[in-house]
């Protein structure tokens, strides 16, 4: 989309802005690397998939040291999960391991 589609778009949709708002916007989105603008248009620079891929890392890291131990402790000390989906757990993290 070009940065008039994401104006046009937002003032349509009961977001209205200034078109310098959503240059600002446009700019700010590329320099932290989410939009990658070719010409006038810019494109996502992830999949839906990739981005929560890397948003999940980024909070792994922050918040819990890079350990993934550290944070099935934190989620498990609040929830409770069942048995058929700590199996899966410990079927996806004995994969994890295999590929190390």
């Amino acid at each position: 989309m070009s940065g008039a589609d994401f104006w046009e778009y937002f003032n349509s949709h009961g977001k209205e802005c200034k078109r310098s708002t959503v240059n600002t916007y446009l700019t700010r989105m590329t320099d932290k690397g989410f939009l990658v603008k070719n010409g006038k248009k810019y494109m996502y620079a992830y999949t839906k998939e990739e981005f929560d891929a890397k948003h999940a890392e980024e909070v792994l890291n922050q918040r819990f040291e890079g350990s993934l131990l550290r944070f099935v402790a934190a989620f498990g000390g609040t929830n409770k999960i069942s048995k058929k989906e700590a199996a899966e757990l410990r079927e996806y993290l004995e994969g994890l391991h295999e590929k190390e």
